[in-house]
């Protein structure tokens, strides 16, 4: 018979492998290395504000923050017509599914995992399968690297 105390510590390693487990699902992607490759190389465009470090990217992608938050608000701002509503808290989700729903045939393949759903794909985004969240930053990022100030230097 297990004593409370190391049930207490049972439990508390049971939830770390599953938070490990969706970080190796997504580290294991090459669109992970494509974003990380894009914000490098693309850095004097978007800013030296947006200094994240893969892990950060990695464990915003399995469990959204503001780090997250504040990369899609920062590519969204390069992609016109750019909304006004991106400085309130999760209104980026809105903007990000109107941009997405032009650009995601030209730039993805498969159905577009959020759609706009008047104010509801902010908790459907939360909600999402880490690598969904990827992949639509991939797209962003894809979106984002065909706008004006980014193709010249190409």
């Amino acid at each position: 018979m297990i004593d409370d105390e190391k049930a207490k510590d049972v439990a508390v390693l049971n939830d770390v492998p599953c938070y490990e487990s969706e970080v190796d699902k997504i580290r294991g992607r090459w669109e992970l290395a494509s974003i990380l490759n894009f914000l490098s190389i693309f850095e004097p465009v978007l800013g030296v504000d947006l200094k994240l470090t893969a892990e950060e990217i990695e464990s915003g992608l399995v469990k959204p923050d503001k780090s997250l938050a504040h990369l899609h608000v920062k590519l969204l701002k390069g992609i016109p017509p750019v909304s006004k509503k991106l400085k309130a808290s999760d209104a980026w989700v809105t903007a990000l599914c109107k941009t997405l729903d032009t650009w995601w045939p030209w730039v993805a393949e498969g159905e577009l995992p959020l759609k706009a759903a008047k104010g509801e794909e902010i908790s459907v985004y939360k909600e999402l399968d880490p690598t969904n969240r990827l992949l639509i930053l991939k797209a962003l990022c894809e979106i984002r690297a065909e706008q004006d100030d980014i193709a010249c230097i190409c």
